[in-house]
């Protein structure tokens, strides 16, 4: 679902990509993306190996896209990649085949993983408690019976428990760090930061420990975010923050709503493993989060 809403929204592509299906192609970010935290050794039959090989494969597919879009400027194939190829900054200059690539590649990764981590995360804390299920549960009776059965802009609109969920898993959930390089030697809060350190930064520890909005605690509570007055509301700072806020940040929120809407709606999930162990850096189980859904009916 991420993958394909990140695919089409963002850039719009179409499938086939080059040669490569909607599966193939999901098929090699997947496989891409599990090189990332690997030894970096190129050896035979290796993750890293896999992971040039898929990366290679959808550079590939995307400039014999590309390559097409310039040999017939009149055809309405990939309409998005053709947009990125017209576009022009205020100087004049445009993106280059490779820049045009790198960004799809990496902005396409970031807008599926996280929304997926993101869903997993949801199932584990919904799976632990069902109070919470049962209130998104009543609050999707009140929308369809308020506004039918389709999940539209507006009906996302009324979901402010859904949200408030989705706001609370991002506070307490165990999610990977992100780093960022110190340029400039700067003092925070007493401490002083020596230029060229690596810093290491856990959105959840300052938004469970480091946040005046609620007790210091990391209770999962999401009725605490029903009470934050509009003026003190802001974006999970797993979206970042400033210059580096997440541009996707709306599109996850309504896919989780989504998510959360249909699965409330109709069906009943059952994690296999709740308490499987989470690894460090990807903070996902090894073998991935195994889950049964069955339609509430039967």
């Amino acid at each position: 679902m991420a993958f394909h809403a990140v695919a089409d929204v963002v850039f719009g592509l179409r499938f086939p990509l080059g040669a490569l299906s909607s599966d193939e192609t999901f098929g090699h970010f997947r496989a891409w993306a599990a090189g990332w935290f690997t030894l970096g050794m190129d050896l035979p039959f290796s993750t890293y190996r896999r992971a040039l090989q898929a990366r290679e494969a959808l550079v590939d597919a995307l400039t014999e896209e590309l390559e097409h879009i310039a040999k017939h400027p009149e055809s309405d194939r990939q309409p998005g990649l053709r947009e990125l190829v017209a576009a022009r900054d205020n100087d004049g200059y445009r993106l280059s085949t490779s820049e045009i690539i790198a960004n799809i590649i990496g902005t396409i990764f970031a807008g599926y993983s996280t929304v997926a981590g993101m869903s997993m995360q949801m199932m584990m804390a919904l799976a632990k408690h069902p109070k919470v299920w049962n209130k998104l549960k009543d609050e999707q009776e009140r929308v369809v019976a308020e506004l039918g059965p389709q999940v539209t802009g507006t009906a996302l609109g009324r979901m402010s428990y859904a949200e408030a969920v989705i706001r609370e898993v991002c506070r307490t959930a165990k999610f990977g760090p992100q780093f960022r390089l110190v340029t400039e030697a700067m003092d925070v809060d007493g401490y002083h930061i020596p230029k060229g350190w690596l810093l290491v930064l856990y959105a959840a520890f300052s938004e469970c420990y480091l946040d005046d909005r609620w007790p210091m605690d990391d209770s999962f509570d999401p009725d605490r975010h029903l009470s934050v007055p509009d003026s003190r509301k802001r974006w999970p700072l797993n979206f970042g923050w400033g210059p580096h806020v997440c541009m996707g940040r709306f599109l996850s929120m309504v896919e989780l709503k989504a998510l959360l809407a249909s699965l409330a709606r109709g069906y009943t999930v059952e994690l296999l493993e709740p308490d499987a162990e989470l690894r460090f850096p990807t903070m996902e189980p090894p073998g991935g989060m195994p889950v049964v859904v069955r339609r509430s009916d039967g």
